[in-house]
């Protein structure tokens, strides 16, 4: 796999994704493209960026890569950056790192970034282009859109279900049965849904 990891390059982003794919092997080949001309030629733990998203559909054409994710945490950013790849039917994969434990019945789409000490339940199902930082929990049952962004610590009980493009921040939390719309943002700390009684 010659791996295209899609912006980020100084915002933290494209580094995680980097250090999932040298601590598991999962990949022959990086390259990181980033339209922040301040990113240009930054070095990510040995890893280059090599130019712009306009650079991907040639480097593609030239079998520099084979494979694309998006590496941006920011909903809108990420979102279009995603569609944009899709639209250009470029192999969209998951990154999901080997410290994560992701149950086997999970249904999961393209473009997700699952980072070390994940946890996702049984029978989660989970869309495109969504990225879990560490230590976040998805229980069972729960249902996922796409575009969403999981921060650290970020806990979804069980039966939950979150829409798309919704950004849960640093340690947010979901009652059981809750019922998150499209585009919501989650404050940090914060708890969302329905308290159950003892």
């Amino acid at each position: 796999m010659k791996l295209a990891i899609i912006g980020s390059a100084l915002t933290g982003g494209a580094i995680q994704i980097v250090d999932i794919c040298l601590e598991d092997g999962i990949t022959n080949e990086l390259r990181i493209y980033d339209d922040d001309p301040r990113a240009l030629c930054a070095n990510i733990l040995g890893v280059p960026v090599v130019g712009t998203t306009d650079q991907v559909h040639r480097d593609f054409s030239n079998k520099l890569i084979d494979t694309v994710v998006v590496a941006v945490g920011s909903i809108n950013s990420r979102f279009m950056l995603f569609q944009n790849m899709n639209r250009e039917n470029y192999p969209i994969v998951n990154i999901i790192s080997t410290k994560a434990i992701i149950s086997s019945s999970v249904k999961m789409g393209k473009g997700n970034v699952i980072l070390p000490n994940v946890y996702i339940g049984p029978n989660v199902a989970i869309g495109d282009n969504n990225y879990f930082t560490t230590a976040s929990v998805i229980n069972h049952d729960s249902l996922i859109g796409s575009h969403c962004y999981f921060s650290t610590t970020v806990s979804v009980a069980g039966r939950v279900q979150i829409g798309s493009r919704v950004r849960l921040d640093t340690s947010s939390s979901v009652s059981a049965d809750a019922i998150i719309e499209d585009e919501a943002h989650l404050l940090p700390g914060k708890n969302y849904g329905p308290t159950r009684l003892p």
